[in-house]
């Protein structure tokens, strides 16, 4: 990654064959006595921006199976079909899912991993690679029996077994928790893949229902909006990833969790190979086409756009200069090319195995977005997405961006240092040394919610971070419940990503240092504003949020005082009138130039807020939302020429007990108005 990120070595085993100009082989101990043939496919050195990998191979069905590697390249213009690869994910979530619940059928066996059992495990890990492997953290074993005729033919070896492992991890959200080192036998009639994990057997359940939350609540904002581009739902996920992650340096050992998808999502610790994996799934689940790259040293991910592949490399984009929050972030490669630089190109060239496997994409990959709006502007903040419209700050002031040529600079918010603006819930949120205010989307209301300072904002899966300096702690949190499979209430949108139901006593709360809590909820780490090297920095060591932390009193949109912890919280004593508001009605839609609309309508007394759904079907079955502090609302970037149908209803909100309660009035009766300008 970095120039002097290369002096810094830790062994690693890449995830692909023929990185030491062809897949080596090796005789060693095997995980099963019966076992006749085993071999692993290792890799060199790598520095702290890598990828890991290892899978023993046992055959025990004596055939002779040929190497995927010499197969001819694949010249249609997708240069890989992932139809095996999401076979055999499939088989495997549809395993994990029956262990997990009461499905019928071959379930995954789970099992723990002793303290004996991973002392052996690193000992054979450091005879095949000569290493000085040292896992501490792998809590887990999978078991998945697969019929032969369900394992991809072409991967009955462990140099492209673990290339299908990798990249159906990186595809399904309910492999989440599993780690890329493996134990693949075969016999006449299965494939058996044993797969660890660094989450513990009790917790796999409850980590994974989590992670697909998570995911889900990131994917809300593009359900939200279905006239966002290809090209806006991929900056939205990269700037999501990069401002929730924090890259993993500066640790003491070698972890497992940092290379899984939990690591980037839940944990919010990773390296490449988890901040690719998160980025392909949530990708995927959006509609789009990417996948999963590797070089000798680094993972990253490839992604479609018209007839042309392009870049996305989020762990580059989280590198910061010292002294910077998490809010910064970067978008310098987003959407390129492998010439970028002459680092970019020596980091980013393929393995051999994946340059067989992914044949042509560099041939075909396109230069569109060299003087993409966010690169060539040089941004540096999250880029919150809202109302057809893309939030940022740059020099202490809150602009937005139409994805066209427009930038509109906000002069009504007072001056004031640190200023940064995130999107939460459907509001804007800005923040800065003067305090933080709530608004909407055209910041015509804005109400001062906190007195305090705050240096730093980001937002990350419905969750608002700020920072008074030091570390980042959760100011607002709009996200769904673990224990719920359903997308924040009022909302009526399915999940992308199904969960299956969790019962209450899957639950556990963490204690201790991060090492600690491996294989547990985790609540979300302080992370450090900035290090004293141009890498991402590493969190402090404790979980626990700062007690001093404030908190939006989601009871009045009015201005308040500085408030506490516990501020806009209801005792159950005065429960009895947070009843559903009364039905609003709308009293005005005008067409305004530039394909926008004013709406207006009645206020209902009581209300927190306001929800307004348009939709070009009278019936909603395809529907945008937006949420209002006034009765009064603009909605920009809409179709010329079309019809649109438009509702509303008054919400009102309460914090009882610590949690966010919701209550709705009916929805008014729909009005439409032809979009003619």
């Amino acid at each position: 990654m970095m120039n002097n990120r290369k002096n810094r070595t830790r062994l690693c085993i890449l995830l692909t064959g023929g990185l030491l100009a062809a897949v080596i082989g090796f005789r060693q101990p095997v995980f099963r006595s019966e076992a006749r043939d085993t071999h692993a496919t290792l890799a060199d050195i790598y520095d702290d921006d890598g990828v890991f990998g290892y899978v023993r191979f046992h055959d025990n069905s004596g055939e002779k199976h040929r190497n995927p590697a010499k197969k001819q390249a694949d010249s249609s213009s997708v240069p890989y079909q992932n139809s095996e690869v999401d076979k055999l994910g499939q088989v495997m979530s549809d395993q994990l899912n029956a262990a997990f619940g009461s499905g019928i059928g071959t379930r995954a066996d789970i099992q723990s991993v002793s303290a004996e059992e991973l002392s052996q495990l690193n000992a054979d890990l450091n005879r095949a690679s000569s290493g000085n492997w040292n896992f501490t953290d792998i809590r887990s074993k999978i078991t998945f029996q697969i019929p032969r005729a369900s394992f991809p033919a072409s991967a009955l070896d462990s140099s492209t077994s673990l290339f299908y492992l990798e990249q159906a991890i990186s595809r399904f959200p309910k492999l989440c928790c599993l780690f890329t080192l493996a134990d693949l036998t075969l016999d006449s009639s299965y494939a058996t893949f044993l797969v660890y994990s660094p989450i513990a057997k009790d917790e796999l359940r409850t980590i994974t229902l989590q992670y697909e939350n998570t995911l889900n609540e990131i994917l809300l904002v593009i359900k939200n909006n279905p006239s966002m581009t290809e090209t806006d739902k991929l900056l939205y996920l990269h700037d999501e990833i990069v401002a929730m992650t924090e890259y993993s340096t500066g640790r003491t050992g070698i972890y497992a969790l940092d290379c899984t998808p939990v690591g980037s999502l839940i944990y919010n610790l990773a390296v490449c190979q988890s901040y690719a994996a998160v980025f392909n799934q949530a990708a995927l689940s959006a509609g789009l086409t990417s996948y999963v790259l590797d070089s000798s040293s680094h993972a990253w991910n490839a992604v479609l756009l018209g007839d042309k592949w392009y870049y996305i490399d989020t762990t580059w984009d989280d590198t910061r200069p010292t002294g910077q929050g998490k809010d910064y972030v970067k978008h310098d490669y987003l959407l390129v090319n492998d010439a970028v630089d002459a680092n970019f190109t020596a980091m980013h060239t393929l393995t051999t195995l994946y340059s067989s496997q992914f044949s042509g994409l560099t041939s075909q990959l396109g230069n569109a977005f060299q003087s993409f709006f966010p690169k060539e502007r040089k941004i540096t903040s999250q880029m919150g997405y809202l109302g057809g419209l893309f939030y940022f700050s740059e020099n202490n002031s809150i602009k937005s961006w139409d994805r066209g040529s427009t930038v509109n600079t906000y002069s009504n918010i007072p001056s004031a240092s640190a200023r940064r603006v995130a999107v939460a819930n459907r509001l804007l949120y800005v923040s800065g040394s003067d305090g933080l205010y709530q608004s909407n989307a055209d910041i015509t209301a804005l109400n001062k919610v906190d007195n305090t300072a705050f240096v730093g904002m980001y937002e990350a899966a419905n969750r608002l971070y700020v920072s008074t300096g030091g570390s980042y702690y959760i100011y607002y949190d709009a996200s769904t419940p673990a224990t719920s499979a359903q997308p924040n209430p009022g909302t009526s949108l399915s999940p992308l990503i199904t969960p299956y139901p969790l019962n209450p006593s899957g639950s556990a709360n963490p204690s201790g240092s991060p090492a600690a809590t491996y294989g547990k909820i985790p609540t979300v780490p302080p992370i450090s504003t900035g290090s004293s090297s141009p890498s991402p920095t590493a969190p402090t060591s404790s979980f626990s949020p700062n007690p001093g932390t404030t908190t939006i009193p989601l009871t009045s949109a009015t201005p308040t005082p500085t408030a506490t912890a516990t501020s806009g919280e209801t005792s159950n004593q005065d429960n009895a009138d947070f009843t559903p508001p009364p039905q609003t009605t709308i009293k005005k839609i005008k067409n305004k130039k530039s394909r926008s609309v004013f709406v207006k309508w009645k206020k209902v007394k009581g209300s927190s807020r306001y929800q307004i759904q348009y939709s070009t079907s009278k019936n909603f079955s395809t529907k945008q939302m937006r949420d209002s502090l006034t009765n009064s609302v603009k909605i920009v970037n809409l179709y010329k020429n079309k019809t649109y149908f438009f509702r509303v209803r008054a919400v009102k909100i309460r914090r009882i007990d610590g949690v966010i309660r919701y209550r709705y009035a009916p929805w008014s009766s729909r009005k439409k108005k032809l979009i003619k300008i």
